[in-house]
């Protein structure tokens, strides 16, 4: 396979031809990210976009996540797994499922976290079939399952 470095939206983490990559490891997202960036295209046109990262499957090295003292509360209906809003909140004690939010990938560290699975909003058994991510009857966005890798 060739390297690669592609400029997209971190939304397209969850596709059902894209998320399976970064569960095997062949895709992860670069050291720079952008909330607005401008570019100017082959035929001169300047193109604004928002939520940009760099996908890319050249060696990455992130700094371990920085995780918290807060008891995850929320649970998934469907699931069982905690639900994460932010990956600040990643929780430092424990060790079970959790729920994270797509940006999970831009701080993602392979030696810290696998990736197990996704709960999204669509249908598609072959890639997402974990089911839904629905906490307290309301569904949330996608939510990425991972696991710490120093299971106790």
């Amino acid at each position: 396979m060739k390297n690669y470095l592609i400029l997209g939206n971190i939304i397209a983490a969850g596709y059902k031809h894209i998320f399976p990559l970064f569960k095997k490891h062949k895709m992860r997202i670069g050291y720079k990210t952008m909330n607005t960036t401008e570019f100017t295209d082959p035929n001169g046109d300047k193109i604004k976009t928002s939520t940009s990262v760099y996908f890319t499957n050249l060696p990455v090295h992130k700094d371990f996540i920085e995780l918290s003292d807060e008891v995850p509360t929320e649970k998934f209906d469907n699931y069982d797994a905690v639900n994460i809003n932010s990956v600040k909140k990643i929780p430092k004690d424990y060790y079970g499922t959790i729920g994270v939010p797509l940006n999970f990938f831009v701080k993602w560290n392979e030696d810290q976290f696998q990736i197990l699975g996704c709960l999204h909003t669509r249908q598609i058994p072959e890639v997402y079939d974990y089911g839904k991510p629905i906490v307290d009857g309301k569904m949330k966005f996608i939510r990425i399952l991972i696991q710490r890798n120093d299971i106790k």
